[in-house]
């Protein structure tokens, strides 16, 4: 048992949480909707300045006028009292004049509402008394019961304190209310309204929420009904005892308010009153500062006085936060004061001994920068030492490999000299002379001597720099690489910057050591630096750095 009663309070506490988060978020949206509430207005006034265009282009066209004049009329309802009635007591005498007392009378009824939404209660009563009962259009009978039931509504929400007249004034109320529920199609949304009303005040909330629910159905966000609904939801929850409910409705209502210009609306208020009681204090004074605003713009003495009592609550209540404020604020800048007289005395001791320590950080910024320099001296000549190093293990490299080339190419030229030597002999001892004059006048001993030392240079330059070729194309642009025979390791150009690598610059002396005239050395140079991938005058000392 008592694992299920934790569960229930688990999700109770959650379900908590997370109104919570929906209402601050709703707050959220509603902050902002004020903070944007002047292009809400211009927007409402844009509407009104073409409706009054409008106006202007009638022409004398009472019929016209008329149906402008009832459009600027729903404008002004919740805008601006005064103007709402100018506008339907022209309509009144424009239908008057048509002759049309349907029109007229539908007029006045719209009055009679207004008047009672603005606590002229004695000037609706007024038109409704004056209203013939007998001889009103069927159509008419919802807006006229509609007059009553809203000014008896608000006589009794007015006159709340005195018991015995919102009593009598209960008793009209319900006797028109019932009227008006019977003379509505259960499909529009006054019918819902009161059915709801109904089951709010017999404390039946499922079915209130269930009629408001199929309100909310009909009527979109924007729409001007939607206010309407959600503070009617607002109210339902207040009696189910939902606070955190009910300010959410409260919220949504104000937003839509808001977001429709509307300067008749009691749910900012409202919100803020709830807002007070929770704590939220300067939320509940920005947004009856807000309310304030609009309600002296509607220019409503009802209202006037509906949100007077609010505001002076919320007003005292925040000149009692703001006098706390002060009163620790002054409290803070004592001990702030006091801090900072502190402050400076340990300043000025730390100011002594800085001064004594900027004396030895000069003389050890003296030695750092000795220090430094001496650091710095020692890293280039500890570079210079890893380059001569590095120079110099190549070189031993490069001597040690072509010594022994050179000693094993000496050895097989003896020996090739040897075998000719004795060939010859053999050759002039058996009296072929013709034959030795035949080999000494052939070039093929040459090219094959050529040849020769052309392959031992490649094999002893790539057995130091296995890579040369690769990083010498690196060089080149990526159309002009050097491909290789499939019998060749080194060709005539690589081997002429091979010689370069190996720190020959003359031409005259490669040329000599290849078997070239110099012309054709120049040659090779300038045509290879041309193919260059960079500046070409950098060529050659890029080839020389391969490694």
């Amino acid at each position: 048992m008592k694992k299920y009663i934790t569960a229930i309070l688990i999700i109770l506490f959650s379900l908590a949480a997370r109104g919570e988060e929906q209402l601050d978020s709703l707050l959220g949206v509603l902050d902002d909707a004020i903070e944007h509430s002047a292009a809400y207005l211009a927007q409402k006034e844009a509407k009104i300045t073409a409706l009054k265009t409008q106006l202007a282009k009638c022409n004398g066209d009472k019929r016209q006028l008329y149906v402008v004049n009832q459009a600027l009329a729903g404008e002004y309802k919740a805008f601006v009292f005064d103007s709402a009635v100018y506008h339907l007591s022209e309509c009144i005498d424009l239908a008057t004049s048509l002759g049309d007392n349907e029109r007229a009378i539908h007029s006045e009824l719209q009055l009679a509402y207004l008047y009672a939404s603005g606590g002229r209660y004695e000037s609706a009563l007024e038109i409704l008394r004056n209203t013939n009962r007998a001889t009103l259009p069927e159509h008419l009978l919802p807006e006229y019961y509609a007059s009553y039931d809203h000014c008896y509504g608000e006589m009794v929400s007015y006159n709340g304190p005195n018991r015995r007249l919102a009593t009598s004034y209960e008793a009209k109320l319900n006797a028109y209310r019932d009227s008006l529920h019977n003379s509505l199609d259960k499909s529009c949304l006054r019918y819902m309204q009161i059915e709801e009303s109904r089951y709010r005040d017999a404390n039946m909330i499922e079915a209130a929420l269930r009629y408001n629910d199929m309100q909310l159905e009909r009527v979109a966000p924007d729409s001007i009904d939607y206010p309407i609904v959600a503070y009617q939801r607002a109210i339902t929850y207040g009696v189910a005892g939902d606070s955190v409910m009910q300010m959410e409705c409260f919220a949504r209502s104000a937003i839509a308010d808001i977001r429709l210009a509307k300067k008749d609306h009691a749910s900012l208020w409202m919100l803020a009153n709830m807002l007070l009681n929770a704590g939220d204090v300067e939320r509940a004074n920005r947004y009856m500062k807000f309310s304030w605003v609009d309600t002296n713009f509607y220019n409503s003495p009802l209202r006037f006085w509906q949100s007077s009592s609010i505001q002076k609550i919320i007003d005292s209540q925040y000149q009692e936060i703001v006098s706390s404020r002060n009163r620790r604020l002054v409290g803070i800048v004592i001990v702030i004061s006091i801090l900072a007289v502190m402050l400076l005395l340990a300043m000025l001791q730390i100011m002594r001994h800085k001064r004594c320590l900027t004396v030895a950080q000069e003389e050890l910024k003296m030695i750092n920068g000795k220090l430094n320099d001496l650091n710095c001296r020692l890293s280039d000549i500890n570079d210079d030492l890893k380059h001569a190093n590095a120079s110099l293990e190549e070189s031993n490299c490069i001597k040690e490999v072509y010594i022994s080339r050179f000693i094993k190419l000496c050895s097989e030229y003896i020996d090739r000299s040897e075998r000719v030597r004795v060939s010859i002999q053999k050759s002039l001892s058996m009296g072929k002379v013709d034959e030795v004059k035949k080999m000494v006048k052939s070039s093929a001993m040459l090219t094959e001597e050529v040849k020769l030392l052309y392959q031992n240079f490649d094999t002893a330059f790539l057995h130091i720099f296995p890579d040369f070729v690769a990083k010498f194309n690196a060089l080149l642009q990526d159309d002009e690489q050097i491909v290789l025979k499939p019998d060749e390791l080194l060709n005539t150009e690589l081997r002429i910057f091979a010689l370069i690598r190996l720190g020959f610059t003359d031409s005259s002396q490669i040329a000599e050591i290849l078997r070239y005239s110099v012309n054709t050395i120049y040659n090779y140079r300038a045509k290879v630096k041309n193919k260059a991938r960079g500046n070409r005058a950098d060529f050659e000392d890029l080839v020389r750095n391969i490694h």
